[in-house]
């Protein structure tokens, strides 16, 4: 007896002290937040990858060099063997599928209907850096603070709470972004994109930075899509080069077949 009225009289005392964080104004957090940016002409990294769909689950390594807002390459390894190349420009998309032998040129179209997501160049260039992902885009930004994090949406607080709970019936808006920003680097900690009209979410996680010459990088990454098919996946960059100028090599072989 006297256990259970100690645990139930501690977990009654055991109220949430923390206060808020002082507000900060949206034009503060969004010059902080590119102050801090991770700033680089080249990236490489290598990165691990394991992932969970409606479909499998299942795990891969990818090989990433970037040119900022120039082109991405990516090589996608299975147990140590390519299954995947992309080569990715702010208006085009090349992809080989080396396992079937086909390959594709086009848009992002191809990428959002193949993977069931919403991207372009700059988002995929974001995402891959942990940079907030196109918030000047968005109009009437504004800013709010929790205990652990300061806050830029482009719906208010209590709006997005009724949104939630209404299933997005009460938003006035189709797309709203959140970005959550750690208040000790004013790197970025979470990155929300939902689409009220069309059910679909995209959460974006950077749970741990590391040191890289001096700059803050992402380390661990969570991803979570809710869309027709959902996907839930675990990143985290083993290893990070920045400003090594590298070759973007992309050469389609005779024998591959385009895709449809």
């Amino acid at each position: 007896m006297l256990i259970v009225f100690l645990t139930q009289a501690c977990s009654k005392n055991s109220v949430n002290t923390k206060k808020k964080l002082p507000h900060k104004s949206t034009s503060f957090l969004l010059e902080k937040l590119q102050e801090n940016e991770l700033k680089c002409e080249w990236f490489t990294a290598k990165i691990g990858i394991a992932f969970v769909s409606d479909k499998m689950a299942d795990s891969f390594k990818m090989h990433v060099r970037l040119r900022n807002d120039s082109a991405i390459w990516i090589s996608a390894t299975y147990y140590s063997v390519e299954a995947a190349r992309f080569l990715i420009t702010p208006d085009t998309v090349k992809f080989m599928d080396r396992k079937n032998k086909k390959y594709f040129i086009g848009d992002f179209a191809y990428i959002n209907k193949k993977f069931n997501v919403e991207l372009d160049f700059e988002s995929l260039q974001s995402l891959i850096l942990g940079k907030g992902s196109n918030i000047s885009e968005f109009q009437r930004l504004k800013s709010y603070s929790s205990s652990e994090y300061y806050n830029i949406s482009s719906i208010g607080k209590r709006e997005q709470n009724r949104a939630d709970k209404k299933g997005g019936q009460k938003a006035k808006t189709d797309i709203a972004l959140t970005v959550s920003v750690y208040p000790s680097t004013f790197k970025v900690s979470r990155i929300i994109l939902q689409d009220f009209k069309q059910h679909k979410s995209l959460k974006v996680d950077f749970e741990k930075y590391q040191k890289v010459d001096g700059q803050l990088a992402p380390k661990e990454t969570e991803l979570n899509i809710v869309a027709e098919q959902n996907l839930e996946a675990s990143i985290e960059y083993l290893k990070i080069t920045l400003n090594k100028p590298l070759k973007f090599s992309f050469t389609i072989p005779e024998k591959y077949e385009k895709m449809d």
